[in-house]
C-alpha cells in the first residue's frame, strides 16, 4: 500500500466482506486459517488491511476455472454435422 495508512478492519466488516457470519470468521481464526487478532484484550477482533491482502494472495487457488476454454470452429465446419 503506497502512501496510504493501513486501515483496521473490524470483525463485522470482514464478515460482510466475505459473506460469512462473525461466528464463522472466529471459527476460521481459531483454527489458524484466518488472520484475526485483537489490539487489546477487550477490543473488537480485526485485521490490518495489508495483512488481509497478503493472506489472500498466499491462499492456493482451488477448483477448475469458472469458464472452460472455448473451442474455435472454422466457418466451414459449422453447417457440417
Amino acid at each position: 500500500m503506497t502512501g496510504k495508512s493501513d486501515q483496521w478492519l473490524q470483525l463485522p466488516e470482514i464478515a460482510k466482506m466475505f459473506g460469512l457470519s462473525e461466528e464463522s470468521i472466529k471459527r476460521l481464526a481459531k483454527t489458524q486459517v484466518f488472520p484475526l487478532r485483537r489490539l487489546t484484550p477487550y477490543a473488537t477482533p480485526g485485521v490490518l488491511e495489508s495483512e488481509l491482502v497478503s493472506w489472500l494472495k498466499a491462499q492456493p487457488r482451488v477448483g477448475a476455472p469458472v469458464r472452460a476454454k472455448r473451442t474455435v470452429r472454422s466457418k466451414h465446419s459449422i453447417g457440417k454435422r
